[in-house]
């Protein structure tokens, strides 16, 4: 399956990515919300989106926004972040969000197996 992570932090997006890599996925990477709309553009295939919420230029919601307004198609998209506010978790699953997953809580084995779960 082919993954897009997008995240501001390299520490997060190489942890995803090394994981990923573990359970045989393809990863792409973007830095923030517009480079993940232009990975989007360019991949149609893409199998799952995995994005941060706080990030430079162009945030996880308001990515999750603009993709709604273009019109992609696009797969299930986890938001893996330290917020844990109910307000931008709900609007986050208002634009598209399948998960919001807080960081803290997210051990290697959990995140394996949260993956394997989208993909059932």
């Amino acid at each position: 399956m082919k993954i897009l992570v997008i995240d501001d932090s390299s520490e997060y997006r190489n942890r995803w990515r090394n994981l990923l890599e573990i359970l045989n996925h393809d990863v792409i990477e973007a830095e923030d919300g517009y480079q993940g709309i232009d990975q989007i553009k360019s991949h149609d295939d893409l199998n799952l989106i995995i994005s941060d919420l706080h990030m430079p230029e162009l945030n996880g919601i308001e990515m999750c926004r603009k993709i709604r307004e273009e019109n992609l198609a696009v797969p299930k998209i986890l938001m893996i972040t330290t917020e844990a506010n109910p307000t931008l978790k709900k609007e986050g699953i208002k634009v598209g969000v399948y998960k919001w997953i807080l960081k803290r809580h997210l051990s290697d084995d959990v995140f394996k197996m949260v993956i394997n779960e989208v993909f059932k």
